[in-house]
């Protein structure tokens, strides 16, 4: 008779094969008293990292024939689950240490009201992360995919309008957003049947979530005591600037139309972003730099 687990790790990978062993055996290494599943996709890899996974022991592997979106192959491996808590991890994400578990579980079940955590995030060049995020605002929007964005700044105006980050080396309980590249949520603070709204495929993903959560009026809390490293858009390394700006846009009106007024967002906000995206991308073949891919 199997043991139901009481954590599920979740670990979408991609071209992984340099970097998903290192991750899964800092999963692996934790010492906690109880059973902890680790379930593993492969997004349809061109490299050797099926090949690697079908040889590693203790690990439940499911594979894309081709590559899908980072939202599909969280919530693949979600509904393949049965752990009481869920850790969303990256594939380029190692967790520090043995007691990962042991500090971060106890805190999360403390209290009812408590619906995720995360911890400290150390980029290659030993910077923290943004992990605690502020609320995405239809301001924020505009300013980050239109014209106005850089005007506003010019005029050292674009501070009166986006509110001043989170500080990262504090506890942080009511967080508004926790990025998810190491993401630990209670299983009964998400759907029955998935993580993530799969209109956005790569970005906002957070966002999306970190709203469902506090909608249910559970908080979110960041941890500076536990910590992880993480290379940092390794997944997005092998896109040119065209790709990453064209998904980065899809997904942010995708979000925005899930949480603005339709008006605002398909009639200023679209026509805007895709104007200006219009002179990105001449601005980009004008300097010889417009790709898809590098």
């Amino acid at each position: 008779m199997s043991i139901q687990p009481e954590i599920s790790v979740l670990i979408l990978t991609y071209e992984g094969e340099k970097i998903i062993q290192k991750c899964i055996d800092s999963v692996k290494k934790q010492k906690y008293e109880k059973n902890i599943e680790i379930l593993v996709l492969d997004n349809g890899s061109s490299d050797n990292t099926y090949s690697m996974l079908k040889d590693y022991a203790g690990i439940t592997i499911y594979r894309n024939k081709i590559n899908s979106s980072f939202t599909y192959g969280f919530n693949k491996l979600y509904r393949n689950s049965s752990g009481k808590y869920i850790l969303i991890l990256n594939n380029d994400v190692t967790l520090e240490g043995e007691d990962f578990f042991q500090k971060l579980i106890p805190i999360l079940a403390s209290k009812d009201e408590f619906g995720a955590i995360a911890p400290m995030s150390i980029k290659p060049d030993n910077s923290i992360e943004q992990i605690p995020k502020k609320e995405i605002t239809f301001s924020s929007l505009i300013i980050d995919y239109t014209f106005l964005g850089p005007i506003l700044n010019f005029l050292n105006l674009s501070n009166l309008i986006i509110h001043k980050n989170y500080s990262l080396e504090e506890n942080i309980y009511g967080a508004d957003v926790l990025q998810d590249s190491c993401l630990l949520v209670k299983r009964s603070a998400l759907g029955n049947k998935k993580i993530f709204n799969e209109k956005m495929r790569f970005y906002y993903t957070e966002d999306y979530l970190g709203d469902s959560i506090r909608a249910q009026q559970l908080q979110l809390i960041y941890r500076s005591d536990v910590k992880v490293r993480h290379l940092y858009r390794h997944g997005t390394s092998k896109m040119g600037k065209l790709r990453i700006s064209w998904i980065y846009l899809l997904d942010a009106l995708g979000y925005a139309s899930q949480k603005y007024n339709p008006f605002l967002v398909y009639f200023i906000l679209t026509p805007l972003a895709f104007l200006t995206l219009l002179i990105r991308v001449l601005y980009w073949f004008i300097r010889g730099e417009l790709a898809w891919k590098k």
